[in-house]
């Protein structure tokens, strides 16, 4: 049986200055050399006695409380010697040693008394500047190296020295082991590589490819030694690979043996790979980017150059690395649909992830981005992928993964065999993030279908919600009656759409007002307390579109109970705020943490113009409101939408009302376009709307519509309108005595 990934006792995690403004920390002595029997090098050379100087003034000053005069030897140091943080970092080691202080502890304290605080963090910043410059020196590593081959107190001292630094290590031990006129530091390397533990993994198991076998038995029995489970398909495939000499099989065989992963020959070594991209996309793989730096290391190989090495944002370190073993297992067997899925789902994910404004060093510039790969792909595997991430629920990963089936999907794609069951897609319309659920709608309508199938009832709904979507967040806010709609005008002042209640049910209820909802606020003191909120949010993750919605929960104190939830579930927020203008804030909090996709307005003017493009499309389709889906159910939206501030939404729903062939779509174009102060273009567009619903349908107004419009193609100020309407009463086909005063008009 496998041993599960763990930290041996001897791998001791290092951490530097960096973490200053999280907790105190300690930094490997630097003096310790100078008692070694290897001279220093220039990159240990004592610093410059004015920089000595002036730190030993600043220490000096700030630990008999002279803040001032502490303040202004910090801003010499930083004008005159910031530019070189290494020195700058040098100096503090050694005057902090000399004075046996804790450099950390007393640069933290510093920075908490106000007097000092400015001038004690751009210390700590250009100190962490010179720690990582020094960490990934070559020079500084590889003479650490040569020292420790001197005695055991070398050895212990560059080895604290080495942790800092990490896995930058590993580059320069294993040219170091190919490089036989070093053959006495060998035995070094080999023992550092054991002792620095689990940062060894990265670069180490990217060193398999080498093809040096002394040095690559001396990677495979490190990995065996460390102990974790992240280097069992490396060495699998070592093991079993045709091309491996019989000594590189047997020394990768011997180190599976102790990690417990059984017999090498009988191993699937494609499986191994592909649970192993599953645990990077999960963050549950040994190797982790260090949690201490913005950016982590992704290794290459290559023959001529060693390990070298990209940087990647933190927050996409996993999934780059579940790319490369999910690739790892389709090249050891290509039939895999599964590892297909999943490399996609880390490829969208590596993009969501991807934080603003930063880069991906790994996906060189030009290279296709993920839909290429989706629609390439084709609907099954991005099926599969997004039935991973709604499972998940990763609302962005689902949503790239739903707009590259929308050019892709079609009645001969849209489901597997002759089945009409539910597939991940259809599964979207249900899922709690309104963009996802809205574009997945827009997919399936887009399919044409020409049968219906489980879950269509949900598709012209979801296009009607996002013809209203405005942009403006929506709140549905539970509070006790006595403030309730005092509550409700504040936020609506404050720009949000708001519906409330005083109670769980009929919160429910008036949720279905709303074109989505954002935020759920909730008054600790509502009626009912405690049992009232948890009925809510049973409802809520009951109800579809409520589900992942943030819960904002104003509470009298900051010890409520609801804190401790807030811990572990981010979809609970706390605030003491009680009047709307206080609220906001931790309302927009709240929405960002609980991970729900933004809509902006330009966003909601893009779906709203989308959706009625759709329906307009499948009411040409259907040849009105019947047919496979029923228009029906979304005619009262759309002409609640003749009413939205924005032109061009408005223009875009009249022609679809016009389509539709009912007497309400019909009316409802006549009152909008005779109606005073709507603006011209909009009256042109509306009035050729009821035209051309004229044209297909005939006349189906009122008497006093036919008044009004016969009135507009008389007397509308601007003659585009009077020549729209006159083109609507045309259509329409009205009795000819009508246009006898038109004519007779002309005679005045």
């Amino acid at each position: 049986m496998m041993r599960p990934h763990r930290l041996l006792p001897r791998s001791i995690l290092s951490i530097s200055l960096a973490t200053a403004l999280v907790a105190p920390v300690l930094l490997p002595g630097s003096l310790a050399f100078a008692q070694d029997a290897v001279a220093a090098p220039a990159l240990d050379a004592m610093p410059a006695k004015d920089l000595l100087d002036a730190v030993e003034t600043y220490w000096h000053y700030g630990k008999i409380a002279r803040y001032d005069l502490a303040n202004d030897a910090g801003k010499k140091i930083l004008d005159t010697f910031g530019s070189d943080p290494v020195a700058v970092l040098r100096g503090f080691e050694v005057v902090s040693s000399r004075r046996e202080d804790n450099l950390d502890q007393w640069l933290l304290r510093w920075q908490g008394v106000e007097a000092t605080r400015e001038t004690a963090t751009k210390v700590i910043q250009t100190l962490t500047a010179g720690y990582n410059a020094r960490r990934s020196d070559p020079t500084f590593i590889d003479t650490t190296l040569t020292r420790m081959s001197v005695n055991e107190r070398a050895y212990a001292s560059g080895l604290a020295r080495l942790r800092q630094s990490g896995e930058l290590v590993a580059p320069i031990v294993v040219d170091g082991l190919k490089n036989s006129a070093r053959r006495e530091q060998f035995g070094t390397y080999r023992r550092v590589l054991r002792d620095l533990g689990r940062p060894m993994l990265n670069p180490l198991v990217v060193a398999t490819q080498m093809k040096d076998d002394g040095v690559l038995i001396t990677v495979i029995d490190t990995l065996g030694d460390l102990g974790y489970d992240v280097a069992v398909p490396y060495l699998s495939k070592l093991a079993q690979a045709q091309n491996t000499s019989p000594a590189v099989k047997t020394a990768a065989a011997s180190a599976l043996g102790r990690l417990g992963a059984g017999d090498a020959g009988s191993l699937k070594t494609a499986e191994l790979f592909f649970d192993l991209a599953e645990k990077f996309y999960y963050d549950k793989a040994s190797i982790s980017a260090d949690a201490k730096s913005e950016t982590a290391e992704v290794w290459y190989w290559a023959e001529d150059k060693g390990l070298t090495r990209r940087e990647v944002p933190r927050a996409i370190f996993n999934e780059v690395l579940a790319l490369r073993a999910a690739a790892e297992s389709l090249a050891l067997d290509p039939t895999r649909a599964e590892t297909v899925s999943l490399w996609l789902a880390a490829n969208n994910k590596r993009e969501v992830e991807l934080p603003a404004g930063a880069t991906d060093a790994t996906h060189d510039s030009g290279a296709p981005d993920a839909h290429y790969y989706n629609v390439s792909a084709g609907t099954s595997l991005v099926n599969l992928s997004l039935e991973r991430a709604l499972k998940d629920k990763s609302s962005g990963v689902a949503l790239k993964l739903v707009e590259s089936l929308q050019p892709i999907v079609g009645k001969s794609n849209l489901f597997a065999g002759d089945g009409a069951g539910a597939t991940p897609l259809v599964d979207s319309l249900s899922y709690p993030d309104r963009t996802v659920r809205v574009n997945a709608a827009f997919a399936l309508a887009a399919s044409m279908p020409e049968k219906t199938f489980n879950g269509i009832e949900r598709v012209v709904p979801l296009l009607g919600e996002a013809v209203s979507q405005t942009g403006k967040p929506s709140v549905l806010v539970v509070a006790p009656d006595a403030v309730l709609n005092g509550l409700v005008k504040e936020l609506t002042d404050a720009g949000y759409v708001v519906a409330g209640a005083s109670g769980a049910e009929a919160a429910l209820v008036e949720s279905a007002k709303l074109p989505s909802v954002d935020t759920i606020v909730v008054f600790e003191d509502v009626t009912g307390g405690t049992v009232e909120i948890e009925r809510l949010f049973t409802l809520a993750n009951n109800t579809p579109r409520l589900a992942l919605t943030a819960r904002l929960i104003s509470t009298k104190t900051k010890a409520s109970p609801w804190a401790e939830k807030e811990v572990s579930d981010k979809l609970i927020n706390t605030t003491q705020a009680v009047s709307g203008t206080d609220l906001k804030p931790a309302i927009d909090a709240a929405r960002t943490r609980s991970g729900a996709l933004p809509l902006d307005e330009a966003g909601a003017t893009a779906y709203a113009l989308k959706s009625a493009d759709l329906l307009t499309k499948l009411a040409i389709r259907q040849g009105g409101s019947t047919g496979v889906f029923d228009l029906g159910t979304v005619e009262s939206t759309l002409l609640a939408s003749l009413d939205d501030t924005r032109p061009e939404v408005v223009k875009a729903v009249g022609t679809t009302l016009s389509l539709l062939g009912s007497k309400r779509s019909q009316e409802g174009l006549a009152t909008k376009a005779t109606t005073d102060g709507v603006a011209d273009d909009v009256k042109i567009a509306l009035f050729k709307g009821l035209a051309l619903s004229g044209k297909l349908w005939g006349n189906q107004l009122e008497a006093t519509q036919v008044d009004a419009l016969i009135k507009s193609v008389a007397s509308a100020t601007d003659v585009n309108v009077r020549s729209a309407a006159a083109e609507a009463r045309g259509a329409l086909n009205l009795p000819t005595d009508q246009v006898k005063d038109l004519i007779l008009d002309t005679l005045k």
